[in-house]
């Protein structure tokens, strides 16, 4: 029905309003005015090329030689390097002129 396929996507739609929301702002903390454009538009560029790119042949290949759920785990294994990425690498900027 409409209603089994409305819930889900508003759902999935509120969780990634939520990180887009933030993303912005988070990565032009991490890195001077003078050179923004380029260290978040390049390693941006390149990743959806190589993950977005490749995922739906990922997902085809892990679901017929592995599992179904293959993906969903190599989704969650990324989904987890990147939580811990952020958490053990990136450095607070409260207080810090973020001009230089």
């Amino acid at each position: 029905s409409f209603l089994q396929i409305l819930l889900p996507m508003a759902i999935g739609l509120f969780f990634f309003a939520a990180v887009a929301s933030t993303e912005v702002a988070f990565m032009s903390e991490l890195v001077p005015n003078r050179v923004r454009a380029q260290v978040i538009s390049i390693p941006s560029s390149v990743s959806a090329v190589i993950f977005g790119g490749t995922a739906p042949y990922l997902k085809s290949w892990l679901t017929a030689y592995i599992s179904p759920n293959a993906f969903i785990f190599y989704f969650m294994a990324l989904a987890l390097i990147a939580v811990l990425a952020v958490r053990f690498l990136v450095k607070e900027t409260r207080g810090r002129d973020l001009a230089n």
